[in-house]
């Protein structure tokens, strides 16, 4: 094999630039002064992993961005335990805010059932 017939190996994950594989409608929004618009934490969804990326997808499925913190130690929690002891905050653009809560309270949501 020639030096040139080596395989090219890629190291890293694979993943292209963050905007290459969003959706462009999960962008976060500008304020009017062209900076990003302030976060607000809309919720706290505890410690089981699932719950979170319930809520997350639920979210993100309606067009609201988000970004999630782990308040406390809670990054290190993830790595030792796989999830943080004080859960995950998750917060949302402060124009979409009242829309989150309450998607994620239940609000408005009408379950349609068919009478037999």
């Amino acid at each position: 094999m020639k030096k040139n017939d080596t395989p090219k190996v890629k190291i890293g994950w694979g993943f292209g630039p963050a905007k290459k594989n969003r959706d462009s409608s999960l962008d976060w929004p500008q304020n009017p002064e062209g900076g990003m618009e302030k976060a607000v934490l809309v919720t706290n969804s505890g410690c089981k992993p699932l719950n979170i990326e319930m809520d997350v997808n639920l979210l993100e499925s309606c067009g609201i961005p988000t970004v999630r913190r782990d308040p406390g130690d809670g990054s290190f929690g993830k790595v030792m335990l796989g999830a943080s002891g004080y859960g995950t905050e998750i917060y949302v653009p402060e124009s979409m805010a009242a829309d989150a809560i309450a998607i994620l309270s239940g609000e408005g949501i009408e379950i349609e059932e068919d009478e037999e």
